[in-house]
């Protein structure tokens, strides 16, 4: 936490970020969005795949929605980056930790890469 990601850049913080974290950022804003994808909190997803989601994992559907504002917000302070990486970790903090539970964010994350690849 507190390493600057690619929304940094653009607030024209970009002279702190060397090269060599350039990868990294890249991809951490591909993990963020695709975990938004997953988990229904992407600004285009639907309702009902939150609510879907809300249902699976027996999280609050206030939670996901509340998210989904937060992390598709504009903010300089605190950046962006930041909100999502917080609201991220709230979401995961939420999911009860068993084995079922597991299995379930397994097979949405795999729908989701499924939805994510290009068609051959």
């Amino acid at each position: 936490m507190g390493v600057l990601w690619p929304e940094e850049k653009q607030l024209g913080v970009e002279a702190v970020v060397t090269a060599e974290f350039s990868g990294v950022t890249k991809t951490q804003k591909r993990i963020l969005k695709l975990f938004m994808k997953i988990f229904g909190v992407a600004k285009l997803s639907h309702r009902k795949l939150r609510e879907r989601v809300s249902s699976l994992l027996n999280l609050p559907i206030v939670l996901l929605e509340n998210s989904r504002k937060k992390m598709n917000g504009r903010s300089r302070d605190p950046p962006l980056w930041r909100i999502r990486g917080e609201s991220g970790k709230g979401i995961l903090e939420s999911i009860a930790a068993s084995e079922q539970n597991f299995h379930k964010v397994l097979i949405l994350m795999n729908l989701a890469v499924k939805n994510t690849q290009s068609p051959q």
